[in-house]
């Protein structure tokens, strides 16, 4: 069976399949009868069945054999290759589970969503309780809001077997971005008691989200939402933050809005002001002392209000320069995620909040996937996007903050079908930049006029996606820069996976 190891901190999938083991013919001790041959146990099997045992326990072993090739390739960073020998394994057993959980793990490497989820979504129609198939598809679903079934498909495979450490680890992530804090303790729990080592990297994340979520235990359902409203938006360009006006518990502040982190946190001179007691303290990573947990009644964003936010009291003021003073609260994932749409008109600078997820696209809207690919500490809101006059997909990261509208890496660049003299000399050689212009880029099937543009000719490319692609495992090929964003309208339907553009 398919055995899946996420190493989290890095996020590094690693596939440790053994090789099938293929059951020898014992032909000894065998007499003949009637033309054929009769075993130990005395049922008849005539010379071709035996024959064909043979060929089948063959082509078994090289199944098993170009699988357990394609494994290591995988292990090895090697998923072109990986996915060429799974692909081999299918030709001759296109029921093979285990191939399919390879291409599925090997296009999340590439960078290819779409087909990674396929692939996996076949090993478990083909293997209901696969288990690198249910964890790499739960990790899918996981970036696209679907955390209710990647828990479903989780729980499946623990069914088979309660003590695997994996399952536990993954169904931890969702429970606790669900702000679901019972079944996230119970997951902290079974993790410890599936014997995870003490030295492993990420026994500290999970003894910070154990104590998070402890204080928080029976005080649900949190962040749920009614109604809709509008507010002040404001967006800083050098940054990226984006802000609205919110009253908090009662009073007046701003609110960063920050899906790319995980928790809320409430600036300590504001939960004094609006006197937030505390219901538990812990300390945060990275931290080196307890901080207060609290539990914000009210949020209201106009007439949208958000009951029972739970946040964590942390010093806000690195923002103040980007928001022009310090805000009161931030809310990130676990909050946003409750939000059925948030649309930021940025011409306006107004941004509008529903309790209900979109049915489609609003009138002149595009409507394109959007994931939040995450190492936990850290979530990279990404957007499938294809260069004028190419077939080829790569997901960029929806707010880079290059001067340019797009910022695409040099392997992406080459794959859309441009040429390396177009990029050489580079125009920064230090930074790795060539200036260049995109005549037009399609996201969701329609076109966008064209653009100037960056090519990150380092390898890496940048920070941002080598942060990414080491501790994700997900290549990103490029930026959508807030030099572009700021000209659109923008929903973000988290919980759906969807994000609407109009230009």
């Amino acid at each position: 069976m398919l055995r899946t190891a996420f190493v989290h901190g890095r996020l590094a999938q690693k596939f440790a399949f053994g090789a099938a083991l293929v059951a020898a013919l014992a032909l000894s001790a065998c007499k003949k009868k009637d033309g054929g041959t009769e075993t130990p146990g005395g049922s008849a099997t005539s010379a071709e069945d035996i024959a064909k045992q043979i060929e089948q326990a063959k082509a078994d072993a090289k199944v098993a054999g170009l699988v357990d090739l394609a494994n290591k390739d995988l292990q090895n960073g090697r998923y072109v290759s990986a996915t060429k020998l799974a692909e081999a394994a299918l030709e001759d057993d296109d029921r093979n589970a285990n191939a399919y959980a390879v291409i599925g793990a090997a296009g999340w490497r590439a960078g290819d969503f779409d087909a990674s989820t396929a692939a996996f979504e076949k090993a478990i129609e083909i293997e209901p309780t696969n288990y690198g198939a249910a964890l790499g598809l739960a990790r899918n679903y996981q970036v696209i809001g679907r955390d209710p079934e990647a828990i479903e498909l989780l729980d499946r495979v623990l069914k088979e077997d309660s003590k695997q450490l994996e399952p536990h680890l993954a169904k931890l992530w969702s429970h606790y971005t669900l702000l679901d804090a019972d079944g996230a303790v119970k997951d902290a729990d079974a993790i410890f008691l599936a014997g995870i080592k003490e030295d492993d990297p990420i026994v500290a994340l999970i003894q910070t989200y154990a104590a998070y979520m402890r204080p928080l235990a029976g005080k649900g359902p949190f962040c749920t939402v009614e109604g809709k409203g509008t507010s002040s938006l404001g967006i800083d360009p050098a940054s990226g933050v984006k802000f609205a006006g919110a009253v908090v518990g009662g009073e007046f502040t701003q609110v960063v809005l920050a899906e790319i982190f995980e928790e809320n946190i409430v600036d300590p001179a504001f939960a004094k002001a609006a006197k937030l007691k505390a219901v538990g303290k812990f300390k945060p990573l990275g931290r080196d002392a307890e901080v207060d947990i609290v539990i914000i009644p009210e949020v209201k964003l106009g007439d949208f209000v958000m009951k029972n936010v739970p946040a964590y009291v942390g010093p806000l003021s690195d923002y103040s320069g980007m928001v022009g003073e310090t805000p009161g609260l931030r809310l990130g994932r676990q909050a946003l995620l409750k939000i059925g749409a948030i649309r930021y008109d940025f011409p306006a600078f107004s941004v509008a909040f529903t309790a209900e997820a979109p049915t489609g696209p609003p009138d002149g809207a595009v409507e394109v996937p959007l994931l939040l690919v995450s190492w936990h500490l850290q979530h990279a809101p990404v957007v499938p996007i294809q260069l004028k006059g190419s077939e080829h997909t790569f997901y960029a990261y929806l707010g880079g903050l290059y001067a340019s509208g797009l910022s695409i890496s040099k392997k992406h660049y080459l794959k859309s079908g441009f040429l390396p003299r177009h990029i050489d000399p580079p125009d920064d050689v230090e930074q790795g930049l060539k200036m260049v212009y995109i005549d037009g880029f399609t996201l969701g099937g329609q076109a966008f006029a064209g653009a100037g543009g960056l090519v990150l000719v380092n390898e890496p490319p940048d920070a941002t996606i080598r942060q990414f692609l080491e501790n994700a495992a997900f290549e990103i090929g490029g930026l959508i820069n807030v030099n572009m964003m700021k000209n659109w309208k923008i929903t973000y339907a988290l919980s759906s996976g969807k994000l609407f553009i109009e230009r």
